[in-house]
């Protein structure tokens, strides 16, 4: 690999093409800076080629695919559209094809835009799909960037489809394809970062934790890896493994030094408030590097990374209000506003024995949120039934709840299977009444319970009585449904 000051013995078109690789490399290495740095001084000497067209387009891929990466959309399409622009003027060779895949990778990746239908669009599709297959030496790059690209499409446009089971396994299938495709390229690491992403959509932790502990290429770049070791902490702290998440969340933490790329160093910053909850240290001292980790605009393209790293603190049992306190000192002005603050509210509130805002529980859409926190959403919905004495919904609530933790289990689960346990509880009746309960539950009458037991109308009236007495229930109504609600309780919901 060349630096930018040993270039001066090179002429200018082999000078901007090293410059390009130092671009690359010095992003995969984390360091961001590098790589405008380097991408300006190729644009510099690109421009004193005797073929200016064509390194210029060459540049303009490079900055199109870096934008891309850095999240400057508006950036990346604009370059993207720059290098195909001047890739029109010249004649083209293997190099101008590399980077006109790379200006086309960009484009289809956000154009044309989702419908909403549950499918990324076609046309963009098979422009991904395309360039994924290509077997050109030379290209592993630009197949990477088609690979991870294209499976992000199909994932973000089936993300609010993924309740539905089909929808789910076309998902995991998209995977598998992405999988096989990237073997023994550097694509490897988004594809395993996207694949634990769709467990914690569909509420699948065994296979979360399978890809997480993949084994990865030696050569897999920094920026991936930390991500993955972040990973891999949150589902082992999920899971309440906790060595396992100090273990993680530590490595994660170091595999990060010198890395100056925002999304990179929130990952490993929240896999360090991970290691601290699991027992390395102090939990305050964790969420204040957390908050230093990067600057205020880092902060804010990643606000619910900061949302993430509240709920591991609020799980190891830091208050609400030392919760909200984070939430306000890292992304201030800033997290209230999100798409997740609602959820986020609820949450918080639920924690501090609060009742939740009305309009919260009813701004939050589901389909946004992975399983174990929607099922956080039931669990909070059962506890404001349960206070107002509305057990029936309590208890529809819970069962909802367990019905998405049952491929999640770990810290969520224990804490509805708490919730129940109060719920359940134990109704003081003779065996007598017990037979009486059971046929009020199913809708007979006095009359018709004492032709089925053979006893008069009278004794059964006493027995209602007495179940009345003892569920604190006025009338046969309340008592079958809070008896219905008790027994479904006990029932773990089938898979």
């Amino acid at each position: 690999m060349h630096t930018v000051d040993e270039q001066g013995d090179v002429g200018p078109a082999e000078q901007c093409r090293a410059l390009i690789a130092e671009a690359h490399d010095a992003w995969l290495r984390g360091d961001g800076a590098g790589t405008w740095r380097a991408l300006d001084a190729a644009e510099r000497a690109a421009a004193h080629t005797t073929r200016p067209s064509r390194l210029r387009a060459e540049v303009a891929a490079a900055r199109s695919a870096a934008f891309l990466r850095a999240e400057r959309t508006t950036e990346a399409l604009a370059a993207a559209r720059e290098c195909l622009h001047l890739a029109g003027r010249a004649t083209h060779g293997h190099r101008l094809r590399h980077a006109v895949s790379h200006a086309r990778i960009t484009l289809a990746t956000y154009e044309p835009p989702d419908d909403g239908s549950g499918q990324a669009p076609a046309a963009a599709l098979a422009v991904l799909d395309e360039i994924a297959e290509l077997r050109d030496p030379g290209l592993e790059d630009v197949r990477s960037r088609a690979i991870t690209n294209g499976l992000n499409r199909r994932l973000v446009a089936a993300h609010r489809h993924l309740d539905d089971p089909e929808a789910q396994t076309a998902a995991w299938i998209q995977v598998s394809r992405a999988r096989t495709l990237s073997e023994q390229l550097r694509a490897q690491g988004s594809v395993v970062r996207q694949a634990i992403d769709l467990a914690e959509r569909t509420g699948q932790w065994e296979r979360g934790w399978d890809y997480a502990n993949l084994p990865l290429p030696s050569g897999l770049e920094r920026n991936e890896r930390v991500a993955i070791l972040a990973k891999a902490a949150r589902l082992a702290w999920h899971r309440g493994l906790t060595s396992e998440a100090r273990e993680l969340g530590t490595r994660a933490r170091q595999a990060s030094v010198a890395i100056d790329h925002p999304w990179v160093r929130v990952y490993a910053y929240l896999g360090g408030v991970i290691a601290a909850a699991a027992g390395t240290g102090s939990i305050r001292a964790a969420l204040l590097a957390y908050q230093r980790c990067t600057t205020r605009a880092g902060h804010d393209s990643r606000s619910h990374r900061a949302w993430e790293v509240a709920q591991v603190a609020l799980e190891f049992g830091l208050s609400a209000n030392a919760a909200r306190s984070f939430l306000a000192a890292t992304v201030p002005g800033v997290w209230a506003e999100r798409p997740w603050a609602p959820f986020a509210r609820v949450v918080l509130s639920d924690a501090a024995g609060e009742e939740p805002r009305t309009e919260d529980l009813a701004a939050i859409d589901l389909r946004e949120h992975g399983a174990a926190d929607q099922a956080r959403v039931h669990l909070a919905r059962a506890r404001v039934a349960a206070r107002s004495g509305h057990r029936v919904s309590a208890v529809l609530s819970l069962q909802r709840a367990r019905l998405l933790l049952r491929s999640w289990p770990g810290r969520v689960a224990e804490q509805v299977e708490r919730e129940a346990a109060t719920l359940t509880g134990t109704l003081p009746a003779t065996a007598a009444q017990r037979r009486v309960l059971d046929l009020v539950i199913e809708g007979h009458t006095n009359r018709e319970i004492g032709r089925a037991l053979g006893c008069a109308e009278r004794t059964v009236a006493v027995h209602v009585a007495a179940l009345l007495r003892s569920s604190s229930t006025t009338s046969r109504a309340a008592l079958a449904a809070q008896e219905v609600a008790r027994r479904a309780l006990m029932v773990a919901p089938e898979l």
